[in-house]
């Protein structure tokens, strides 16, 4: 097994603001913007990351709503990540933070005094520098301890991405960027996409798309800027393919929807083959794996406004469970349905139980067709759902592992500085996806209440 040493933990060593002097924000009184667990969140807070985000610079008022929902869940995550940290006891201390501080000035050619003085002109406490840079580093140590050690590429695992390399040999390729926004499937996706479409007309004035991805995107590629890299059509998620197939380098796509959220691509450039591929011998045949379980859903959904009091909820609880007693078929669920006005109620179509919620999935992997789920709540109020439809999974094959780096050929299958590279960005890889998983976990079992 490879142990991968060149995997860097944390963002805080590559942040490089390029501040503008601006006149500081006038006060004024900080109310919640989200209770994370025991933490709280101000709007303060938010108002501060907004201009240390935005290196200082105002953000349009047309871009606002959509930059305040990115902060604010940027900033949930940082709570998440300091309380993890908190758990394990890792603690960062002071000089920590002032050399981490040194080294960002430095990257801006400034010493930590000038630094501080141009946050201070911007309107930017020094403390709220300090507090995400002791965040950054703190996970970096939680990674570290409880992630890094599942990372390990084998020699099968680079030989591999060599087979892929040869097999795809005269193949069209695309190198793509991605911005994604996760849209609950069962919730309103209507602020998901009003945002996805203000981002697009921030890069329509100007902004460029790996910039405006490293802010706002939620995929873990996030931090590259969105980019995927070279790939082979089969290679990329099949939601992406047919949007990729129509596009053109430089073209931005429009958004649309999967079953997970809204997508905006970017082609960087593409490659198509400039004659006919050599005849080959045919790849062994991959075996064939079963697609995921689908069902097909329809929702009943109860609103329950903020503020509420517990004893109205709980009548709306009570209504919801009584459900379960009084439908019996997907055409008595539909005929109830008229009793309940939310847009969110109806027919979800067919969905895969992965894509779920980890607590709806396993509700709904338990139900069966024609069966009232127990009464469930998100942030927006109280639904239940019935399963009409649970049909067998496709057999599909398995798609084929992506090259990691356009330098590696079949030629270097040999080359051990080849082979290093190649391993290094698996493990990237296999990080990113580690720590994505990581932070959803941590979010699924906080207590988050969003306030603005």
């Amino acid at each position: 097994m490879r142990d991968i040493r060149c995997i860097v933990f944390g963002a805080a060593f590559a942040l490089i603001f390029i501040l503008m002097t601006s006149p500081a924000p006038a006060a004024k009184r900080a109310e919640i913007a989200a209770v994370v667990n025991n933490d709280i969140i101000t709007t303060m807070d938010v108002d501060t990351r907004l201009l240390l985000n935005a290196g200082g610079r105002p953000v349009p008022p047309a871009q606002r709503k959509a930059a305040e929902d990115s902060v604010l869940n940027e900033l949930i995550n940082e709570s998440l990540k300091r309380q993890e940290a908190e758990s394990l006891d890792i603690m960062v201390d002071d000089g920590e933070i002032q050399n981490a501080f040194t080294n960002v000035a430095q990257t801006n050619n400034m010493t930590a005094d000038q630094f501080r003085g141009e946050l201070r002109k911007a309107g930017i406490p020094a403390e709220a520098f300090y507090d995400k840079l002791r965040t950054d580093i703190a996970w970096s140590q939680v990674v570290r301890r409880k992630l890094r050690p599942k990372v390990a590429i084998s020699e099968n695992d680079i030989d591999a991405v060599f087979d892929t390399i040869e097999r795809t040999e005269g193949e069209p390729q695309y190198r793509v960027a991605e911005i994604f926004l996760e849209a609950d499937m069962l919730s309103d996706s209507a602020p998901v996409e009003k945002r996805m479409n203000e981002l697009v007309d921030q890069m329509q004035r100007g902004a460029r798309f790996s910039d405006v991805a490293k802010k706002y995107s939620e995929a873990p590629g996030a931090s590259r800027g969105g980019d995927l890299g070279w790939m082979t059509l089969d290679q990329l998620d099949k939601d992406l393919q047919p949007v990729v197939l129509n596009m053109q380098p430089g073209q931005l796509s429009k958004p649309f929807k999967s079953a997970k959220g809204y997508h905006l691509l970017f082609m960087i450039d593409r490659k198509m083959p400039s004659g006919p591929k050599p005849a080959a011998a045919p790849a062994p045949a991959k075996p064939a794996v079963m697609g995921p379980q689908m069902v097909r859903l329809q929702q009943i959904f109860i609103p329950v406004e903020e503020g509420e009091p517990d004893a109205l909820k709980n009548t709306k609880m009570v209504r919801a469970a009584s459900l379960k007693n009084e439908l019996s078929s997907c055409d008595a669920m539909s005929a109830k349905a008229s009793e309940f006005t939310s847009p969110l109620t109806g027919d979800l179509g067919l969905v895969a139980v992965k894509d779920l919620p980890e607590a709806v999935g396993k509700e709904v992997g338990s139900l069966k067709v024609g069966e009232v789920s127990r009464p469930m709540m998100n942030k927006q109020g109280i639904f239940v759902l019935m399963v009409c439809e649970r049909p067998a999974p496709q057999v599909i094959q398995p798609a084929s592992p992506a090259a990691p780096t356009q330098a590696a050929s079949a030629d270097n299958r040999n080359n051990e500085g080849a082979r290093e590279e190649i391993a290094n960005t698996l493990g990237m890889q296999k990080l990113e996806a580690l720590q994505d998983r990581y932070l959803q976990d941590l979010r699924s079992a906080a207590f988050i209440d969003r306030r603005i």
